[in-house]
């Protein structure tokens, strides 16, 4: 069995492949098992990542499937490839890319509010507090920016949508009516161009 030390270099060389920050990286697979190649879990996840049955499988994303669970090289190979892939969809959003992991592609992508477990996920992977309790309050207040930049975004979607539906506004051409009530006959002609009825017939 290889030395938690040995895994760590391993997996940090994998990050950085990647293009993924190698801090980030063997924080998410110190939460996800502590570095314990046969880390196993009640909901059945196995191996340094802690990978389910059905994504070992078919993990979706064009990445290649995790052919064993617990052969450590195999599982943080896996791991690097799910999380560029995660990354590359959700164009570089770290948050994002952890949530989908442990929520769901399809709750994140839906907008659903993360489930505390996912927050405590997230905040201890990227670090954002000194304590458990700071991280969770730095990440809800991250949360709170992102849905307001996502109402943000509907309300300028919105208006592009109404201001592409709008009617253009046709400019009325400048008529002189003094030039044209000055001639017989000619300013009920004018009016009329203009859609106005004349109240008098100079004709």
């Amino acid at each position: 069995m290889r030395e938690r030390g040995s895994l760590e270099r391993i997996a940090r060389q994998m990050a950085e492949a990647r293009g993924i920050d190698p801090d980030l990286f063997v924080r998410l697979i110190n939460q996800e098992s502590g570095f314990d190649p046969e880390a196993r879990s009640e909901k059945g996840a196995l191996g340094l990542a802690q990978v389910m049955p059905d994504t070992a499988k078919k993990p979706g994303l064009g990445v290649k499937p995790l052919m064993g669970r617990l052969d450590p090289m195999e599982s943080l190979r896996f791991r690097a490839d799910y999380l560029q892939a995660l990354l590359s969809r959700y164009d570089g959003d770290v948050e994002k890319a952890l949530a989908a992991y442990n929520f769901g592609l399809g709750n994140v992508d839906k907008g659903r509010e993360y489930p505390e477990e996912t927050r405590n996920y997230i905040a201890s992977i990227m670090q954002t507090g000194e304590t458990d309790e700071e991280r969770v309050k730095a990440l809800d207040e991250l949360m709170d920016r992102t849905k307001e930049k996502r109402r943000a975004r509907q309300r300028l979607g919105m208006e592009q949508m109404l201001s592409a539906i709008a009617p253009p506004v046709v400019e009325q051409p400048e008529v002189d009516y003094r030039s044209t009530l000055g001639r017989r006959g000619s300013g009920s002609k004018a009016l009329g161009r203009l859609g106005v009825a004349s109240l008098y017939d100079f004709e």
